[in-house]
């Protein structure tokens, strides 16, 4: 490479400009993290001295509560899953529910992604989108669900898109019927959508 170009330099030209902010982005961030981890000493007690013990329960982390930054569990549920305690339900329908509150929605991505698996994860400017998901422990339920800014909060959408079961020992055409057709397509009683 000589001449006196960086390797940054080379890069930038090369890339597109998103790709190459987002490279030196990840070079701070990679630096930033080892002069922080290089400051980070724990403080060794006098040679000859007994390490502090916790005297008290009190002294002691609960095993239950949250970390700094890490949203906590709360008592109202959604298609199984447990929402954040932040988070408060504003509208329960069969098939929908949608929670309000205020958290980051970084945060609640990452409370998530711990409870549930995802097919497909789509982040954009304004919303985060999480489809074909499974509550861990609910491996029955599938669901959609929305994460968007609202109002100066964060708002939580999730529905139940469980496909229908089948009924088993249906014949096609009583398949057809029982969804109100003939096996050709056409309406049994096309006056009913009216």
């Amino acid at each position: 490479m000589g001449c006196g170009r960086s390797v940054a330099g080379v890069l930038t030209r090369a890339l597109p400009a998103c790709t190459a902010r987002w490279l030196r982005c990840l070079g701070f961030a990679v630096v930033g993290a080892a002069v922080l981890g290089a400051c980070r000493r724990r403080a060794e007690p006098p040679p000859g001295s007994a390490a502090p013990v916790p005297s008290a329960p009190s002294e002691v982390a609960a095993v239950d509560k949250a970390l700094d930054g890490e949203l906590a569990e709360g008592d109202e549920k959604a298609f199984g899953l447990a929402l954040p305690r932040e988070m408060k339900v504003k509208a329960r329908l069969q098939k929908d529910v949608v929670a309000i509150g205020d958290v980051a929605i970084n945060r609640l991505v990452e409370y998530l992604q711990a409870r549930v698996s995802a097919n497909h994860l789509e982040t954009t400017v304004r919303e985060v989108t999480l489809d074909q998901v499974t509550v861990r422990g609910q491996p029955g339920t599938l669901l959609h669900i929305e994460i968007l800014p609202k109002a100066g909060l964060t708002q939580l959408a999730l529905r139940d898109i469980t496909p229908p079961k089948v009924r088993e020992g249906l014949t096609d055409e009583e398949r057809w019927r029982a969804v109100g057709m003939y096996p050709n397509g056409r309406l049994i009683d096309p006056t009913h959508l009216k």
